[in-house]
This record gives structure tokens, sequence and C-alpha cells, in this order.
């Protein structure tokens, strides 16, 4: 992220925008390249070399802040590692310098010997590297290896063009102005059954406070920013700027508004809009909108012949608070157009989770549960057995089509 010396805004009143980088200026995309050209002369060399390298190439600019910005975006994409002593592992830089530091005391070097200085340093560590068993160079460089300065550029960030490095930038200055989010309100326009599954997936893994409301064509979330906890949270803050990546995934129309607290004390609220028009671009790839092997079967049997229903598209069912659950099907009678059910297919799951879904969940929604993929030595009581079905690999669709009789509704 980056941080608040390097957001670069425009406040208009009450409104917030981030000051965006031009993916067509020439001047950006061969600031880009400079820095990329430089990361890579300097891998394998030290946070402090690269740190000097950058002040040389930036010492003549007026405005430091994009340079600055885009060298942090691409230097938080790299890893840097401390140096380490191959045939002593657990020897901590700090021992290493207790060793030099005694032997220098004891040798008198620096009150008695006339010729103390660099002789003497060098003298000291090539006794030191004889006793380790390593190089005079491993030594030096693991003295202060606790110091980030002293740790090695050893893997360079995965963003390869100038352009990559610019769409980042513009996506990182977002997610940094969101840590000051009092909350944000997200509205999708006619998303998928299967893309909102893997949204609030991706929501309930990085344990978001949500709300959600399904109005007509539009899915609205309200996600509680980090400013509106009582008790502030860093890991929060970067578990919630990592949910804007998923937008831009999102191929049709999305809104966001952000609440910003800004300013010193965080006293003065600012409005922050995004949406699809803005040109983010995720570096996030799409998982959990493939159709599992199940589904397909499922998919293939039904459409060999006609059962008197159809097999639609899943759709969004709130359930109330932040329970929603969307189902894999809707199934609509061809002969009574008010009859509609739904099939939801459980793969990992164990009783209480599932109890607690089917307990919350209207009466015409039927439960595929695999019997695979129990989490222990699971079995459904009774009274929820009218609609579930248990399957290892296909479901049995004269299973659902019973089910489906004893639909009223």
């Amino acid at each position: 992220m980056l941080t608040n010396d390097l957001l670069d805004v425009k406040i208009v009143g009450r409104v917030l925008e981030p000051k965006f980088i031009s993916l067509n200026s020439s001047l950006q995309r061969d600031r880009a390249e400079q820095l990329l050209k430089l990361l890579r002369d300097h891998k394998g060399k030290t946070l402090g070399e690269l740190n000097s390298a950058l002040q040389d190439i930036t010492a003549l600019e007026v405005k430091h802040k994009i340079w600055k910005g885009l060298a942090k975006v691409l230097m938080d994409n790299c890893t840097f590692e401390p140096p380490r002593l191959n045939n002593h592992p657990d020897l901590s830089p700090a021992e290493l310098r207790e060793r030099v530091f005694v032997q220098s005391a004891e040798l008198g070097f620096a009150t008695q010997n006339a010729n103390f200085g660099r002789s003497s340093k060098e003298m000291i560590l090539q006794n030191i590297a004889s006793e380790l068993n390593e190089p005079v160079e491993t030594v030096l460089d693991f003295l202060y290896a606790d110091h980030k300065d002293m740790h090695h550029l050893v893997t360079l960030p995965n963003l390869t063009t100038p352009l990559d490095v610019l769409h980042r930038y513009n996506l990182v200055l977002c997610q940094s102005l969101l840590l000051y989010a009092k909350q944000i309100q997200v509205v999708l326009y006619n998303p998928s059954a299967k893309w909102l599954e893997m949204l609030f997936r991706r929501i309930k893994f990085y344990r978001l406070l949500f709300r959600v409301w399904k109005r007509d064509d539009k899915v609205e979330l309200i996600i509680d920013g980090p400013q509106s906890l009582l008790s502030q949270s860093n890991r929060y803050g970067l578990q919630f700027a990592m949910f804007l990546p998923l937008l831009p995934l999102f191929e049709g129309e999305w809104h966001l508004q952000a609440t910003l607290l800004w300013g010193k004390k965080r006293k003065s609220e600012k409005s922050m809009r995004l949406s699809k028009g803005t040109g983010l671009q995720s570096h996030y790839t799409l998982k959990g909108m493939w159709k599992s092997n199940t589904e397909e079967w499922f998919e293939q049997r039904f459409a060999e012949k006609d059962w008197g229903w159809t097999l639609e598209e899943g759709e969004v069912l709130y359930l109330g608070e932040q329970q929603v659950l969307i189902p894999n099907y809707k199934l609509c009678s061809k002969n009574d157009a008010t009859k509609t059910a739904y099939l939801n297919i459980v793969g990992f799951w164990r009783k209480k989770q599932v109890l607690q879904l089917m307990d919350t969940s209207p009466e015409n929604v039927i439960f595929a549960v695999s019997k695979r993929y129990a989490g222990a030595t699971e079995t459904l009581p009774k009274r929820v057995q009218k609609r579930v079905i248990l399957f290892a690999e296909v479901i049995p669709i004269k299973r659902v089509l019973d089910i489906l009789e004893e639909i009223k509704h």
C-alpha cells in the first residue's frame, strides 16, 4: 500500500478523486521502465543499495511523489530475504556481533595497537570466518543481517511491462485510500449467480463485515470499512483493501461509493466514487467461475429429455442480515408458472453449517449434499431429509423430480 505522504488526490468540496497516472503518458511509461530495469540490475543486491540507486535517479526531480509511489508499488511486489550462514543457520546477527566485539576487546586493538583500523577489522573478520568455516564476505554481510537495508533482493515483481506497473499503481492508489473508509457501497448490475458465489466466498474469506440486498436487476452490498471499527485494526484494513481488485473482474456495470474519514484527526467526511468506467485493471484471476463435473453431468442428463421443468441459472436468495444463498440452479414448472424451486449443490460441509443454512432457506430450495465431502462422519436429521439429496458424484434426476412434485410454490 502507499503511505500517506504518497497519496496523490484532488479534493473538491466533499468529493475526493484519486489522481490516476495516464496510461498513455510516455513520461510515466519511461519512469516505470527505468524502475523495472533498476530492479533487474539489483537482483541479489541489498535493499540499502537499491534505495541508494533510487535516490540517485530521483535526486533532480522536483516532484518525487510519482517516482516514490511507483517504486513503492514495485518493491511491495518484490521479495527481500536476509543473508544466511549456511554452516550455522541458528546463529543470529546479534550473536555474531557479540563475537566480533568480544574478540576485538580481548585483542585490545582499540587502546594498545598502533595499527588499529582497517587491518585490525580484516584480521578479526578473518578469525571469525575461520571459526565458522564461512567466507569473509558472507560473515560481513551477515553481521547486520537483522537490519532491513542488508536484506537481499531475491524475487522480482510479477509486473513485466511499464503498462502493468501503471495499472497496478492506479489500483493500489485506490486500495490505499480505502484504508480511510468508514464504509463502501457497491452496486452490481445483472450479476450471474456463479460470479456472485465467487464474490461472496472471497468476502467471507477476508472476514469482512457486510450486508447485502437484491433489488430487481441489482445487487447492493454495504461493507464496513476500517474506520468504522471502534478499535482500529490494520489487519482488517488490509483485508478490506484486498476486496477492491475483485470488482474490475466483473464484466457488467458496477459502481462503488466510499465514505472516507479524511484529515489528520479523521473528522472530515469525503466521498470517493469508482466504477467500471474508471478503468481499473485487476491482477487477480477468476476462481470459482468454472463448472464442476457434477454440474456438467447434471445439465447434460437434464437436457436429454423433457422432464416438465426448465433448468435455469440460479439467482441470489437473500435470507436476511449477512446470510445469502446462491443456488446453482432455478427450476420452473412448464405446467404451472407459479411453481419454482432451486437446487443448491453442497460440496465440503459440516452438519451444523448445513442445518443452519437449511433452516433459514425457503422451503422450495432443494439441497444436493455430497456424501464424499462431509467434514466428519455426519448424518442429517430426518426433519430435513425431505429436501435433501445425498450423492457421490452424479445427482440422481429422479430424486430431484420426486422432491419437485412436492413443492407447493
